[in-house]
């Protein structure tokens, strides 16, 4: 082992490992109704029209796609066609791309609920409980019901349908890819379930390795006997060698991460989820397992993605997080005034600050760029700083 790597202790206490555990809102779909009966002569009339129409489509994509490889073929455009378009926030949330932002929004919109008092009562008495705030609090619960076209905050993707029922309403903050990477890694790599299982018991070591010594833990590492060694394959391994890629990160490990999240946001814009992990269900028990690979969008679903940034009521960057929450709230408060001092402090701060900059270093010397998130992040930021500014 390198001599300039941190250290790990030995001592008599601890307690048994942990397994990581998820859980996800499963959603259903209503059968579509049929519609009633017609007689032949109110029908031709639609009949005939409707196959001149589609006549005319065929025509012309026909006409559009002989002109284009089967690579460069662009999706069809999604015209709101649909009356009734539901304006309420739609959040698109990227994984690491700030949660108190969407919170700030909650706060907006929830009149009548004391965000700031449960916020509190989360951060001074039980930090891992604001999954649960957000999840199952009955009034928060209500009010994302009734206000958002979207009843959660999660990292779920936008499907084609919604982009169609619900353009002009969404919500959204990016972040510079690289920074975003580096926030996963550091964050029990998320959204690659692959490492997420393969390093599942190291989660739980270093957590009590941080509680333990909270002002020495990201250079060493303190752990009982009892988790000295992991039990993987059958056999023995020590600690410090199997869960040192969660303490000092190698180009290889960096590198698995990255391609098995690059995209991300990307792919979330095209309707699936970041990562390569989908959701499965043995009994009452919902959780994400490994089960694809993370194939980068093709050069038109790319263009598809960029387009969809147009239909964003709000366009948040992380590296402007006042001025994106002061737009946010200008967006929803209308002409309320905003003060700084009234914005919510960083309600989930990242404790692994020494391991994002060791990870976002391997990312920058190994040149690993997520090229197409890239994209997707500069597009943003042409929007955002297109608009004027409020602070």
């Amino acid at each position: 082992m390198a001599s300039n790597m941190g250290t790990f202790k030995v001592i008599e206490m601890g307690q048994p490992n942990e397994p990581v555990e998820s859980t996800a809102l499963l959603s259903t779909s209503e059968p579509e109704t049929q519609p009633e009966d017609e007689s032949w002569s109110k029908r031709a009339p639609k009949i005939a029209f409707h196959f001149a129409f589609v006549s005319l489509v065929t025509y012309v994509m026909f006409d559009l796609y002989s002109q284009l490889s089967p690579d460069e073929a662009p999706e069809p455009v999604e015209l709101n066609l649909l009356p009734g378009v539901d304006q309420r926030p739609f959040v698109f949330h990227i994984p690491k791309t700030a949660t108190t932002y969407y919170i700030e929004l909650l706060r907006y919109k929830c009149e009548g609920v004391d965000i700031d008092g449960r916020l509190k009562n989360i951060q001074e008495n039980d930090p891992t409980a604001l999954d649960k705030f957000l999840s199952s609090d009955p009034q928060v619960m209500h009010c994302l019901d009734k206000n958002f076209s979207r009843p959660h905050i999660w990292h779920e993707p936008i499907t084609g349908e919604e982009w169609v029922r619900h353009s002009g309403g969404f919500v959204g903050m990016f972040r510079d890819p690289t920074a975003r990477i580096a926030s996963g890694y550091a964050h029990d790599f998320h959204d690659c379930e692959q490492l997420r299982w393969k390093y599942n018991k190291c989660f739980g070591i270093r957590a009590r390795a941080r509680e333990r010594d909270p002002e020495n833990w990201e250079t060493s590492w303190v752990y009982s006997s009892e988790e000295a060694n992991v039990l993987e394959d059958g056999r023995k391994v020590p600690a410090s060698e199997w869960c040192m890629p969660l303490f000092e990160p190698n180009a290889e490990v960096v590198r698995q991460y990255f391609d098995c999240t690059k995209g991300c946001a990307v792919n979330m814009m095209l309707g699936i989820l970041c990562g390569d992990g989908g959701w499965t269900q043995r009994g009452r028990d919902v959780y994400m397992v490994p089960q694809r690979a993370n194939p980068p969008a093709s050069p038109s679903e790319l263009s598809v993605a960029l387009e969809r940034l147009e239909r964003f009521a709000a366009v948040g960057l992380m590296e402007e997080y006042e001025e994106s929450v002061a737009r946010l709230h200008s967006v929803f408060k209308g002409g309320a005034p905003f003060k700084r001092e009234d914005m919510l402090p960083n309600i989930r701060p990242s404790p692994n600050t020494l391991l994002k900059k060791r990870v976002k270093e391997i990312l920058l010397k190994e040149k690993m760029v997520d090229e197409q998130d890239l994209k997707l992040y500069k597009r943003a930021a042409d929007i955002f700083y297109s608009q004027p500014n409020i602070l």
